[in-house]
């Protein structure tokens, strides 16, 4: 063991009989102390004469290891103070810490023994000093419930110990304000079953709401730039966004699901015997990470469909940045053309005509450019102009016929049975009215229906 090895951490542990009232100080609860450089033997010593203590007592004992700097020689001095000491949970809450991956374990019995160790990272949103905002995150906790051996056991009637590896000091401070709101009740049943230190880490620590409520608010800011002035949008800068956001909630939802994992197994009669209450809180913290996953799910599907809005958008702007290049290049084609046609070295033609011909090749290239399209669309309808000419002369003479008690019976008997409603049902769009305004049937003794001049027109 080298000398120079430098390590830094806080150690955590309870104090025996609490106070059972409420207080808001941490000491009452909480002893801490900071070990760092190469003290050794202190940091050997404390672990063993808080487990000593505790078994005296015949409490339970709780104890927070917060990692600032960490060595190999933490978890060797670690290890050997406490028998059966999960080192990997260790170094994989210093792990993911440093690297930010996403490492878990969910709750497991080692085999012959009562020891109970997982880790689990807690999704929180975090507040941002410099952006003024709060970022999602992940906190890692590992923890690990076992029994005193057998050199701390003064009876047998000795309770459980529970260590809780962190890496970060808001957790022995949320830790110890939520024991001392109410020393009395949570301290209690703390005592009587360990296992209530997972029910109260999932609520300290797993703020799914919030972090869900503060991925909408991200959502609305980047509908606002979608939707709004193009102009301005940076697709660079909104797809990274998006993308990490993506990113995010693709790994809350795998750890809600580890998280569901962990709750699942602790409701197992075969593995751990739940007391009522624990049960039920427990199927509480399932439910709300049930309805958190599905949240994500919905969100999730909701920033895949921006980005691809986000994609589409930049298409179509680049697709017209085409056609005004094109509309540009359309112009210059008249130009190219007669600047071709003069530079042939066999026709010659004095340089004043340059300007005539250029102007005449342009406004022809300009009018063929108007026509044609035109001249498709009409193609496309010229096979029913004369069917809707017929239909509604025929349904307007009918109409003026019955206006003017015109008996056309030779007339009207060849006539179709189509209506106006039906003809207007199935010509989009409706046409204009087929009587001009300034028409007015004549008045005459003699009512017939060939002898109107109607005056009538086609759009």
């Amino acid at each position: 063991m080298s000398p120079t090895t430098e390590y830094k951490l806080t150690v955590w542990s309870s104090l025996p009989s609490p106070p059972d009232y409420k207080t808001q100080d941490v000491s009452a609860i909480f002893a801490s102390e900071t070990f760092m450089g190469t003290e050794f033997q202190d940091l050997k010593s404390k672990p063993s004469s808080c487990l000593e203590t505790a078994a005296l007592s015949g409490e339970s004992f709780i104890s927070v290891i917060q990692i600032e700097t960490y060595t190999p020689t933490v978890a060797r001095i670690l290890k050997h103070c406490l028998p059966n000491f999960p080192e990997r949970l260790l170094q994989h809450v210093v792990s993911n810490t440093s690297t930010g991956e996403t490492f878990s374990v969910i709750p497991s019995a080692i085999e012959n023994s009562s020891n109970i160790g997982f880790l689990m990272n807690y999704p929180m949103a975090f507040a941002d000093e410099q952006l003024q905002v709060l970022q999602n995150g992940l906190l890692p906790i590992a923890t690990w419930i076992c029994e005193p051996d057998h050199n701390h056991r003064a009876s047998t009637d000795a309770k459980k110990a529970a260590i809780v590896i962190c890496s970060s000091a808001i957790v022995p401070q949320r830790l110890a304000l939520h024991y001392c709101a109410a020393c009395k009740k949570r301290w209690g049943r703390l005592q009587e079953d360990l296992l209530w230190i997972c029910a109260d880490l999932l609520r300290l620590f797993a703020d799914g709401t919030q972090v869900l409520h503060t991925v909408k608010q991200n959502m609305t800011t980047y509908h606002y730039q979608i939707h709004g002035d193009t102009k301005t949008l940076s697709l660079l800068g909104l797809t990274k966004r998006l993308h990490k956001d993506t990113a995010k909630m693709i790994t809350l939802r795998e750890q809600l699901r580890v998280h569901l994992s962990e709750l699942m197994r602790l409701l197992r009669p075969l593995n751990f015997s739940v007391a009522g209450d624990l049960a039920m809180r427990i199927q509480d913290h399932a439910d709300a990470v049930m309805y958190h996953k599905e949240t994500s799910d919905v969100i999730l599907r909701q920033l895949e469909n921006m980005m691809s809005l986000a994609f589409n958008i930049e298409t179509m702007a680049q697709g017209q940045a085409v056609a005004r290049l094109n509309t540009l290049a359309f112009a210059f084609l008249p130009i190219s053309w007669v600047a071709t046609l003069f530079g042939m070295t066999q026709f010659s033609i004095s340089a004043a005509w340059y300007p005539l011909w250029a102007s005449i090749a342009l406004a022809t290239v300009t009018t063929l450019a108007i026509l044609l399209p035109r001249c498709r669309r009409l193609k496309y309808a010229s096979p029913f102009i004369g069917y809707r000419f017929g239909w509604r002369l025929r349904d307007h003479i009918k109409h003026m016929s019955q206006k003017h008690n015109v008996t056309g019976a030779g007339f009207d008997d060849h006539l179709p049975t189509k209506t106006v409603a039906n003809e207007y049902q199935h010509d989009t769009p409706c046409a204009p009215p087929l009587v001009s305004a300034d028409y007015h049937a004549p008045v005459s003794s003699q009512h017939s229906s060939t002898s109107d001049t109607l005056s009538i027109y086609v759009d």
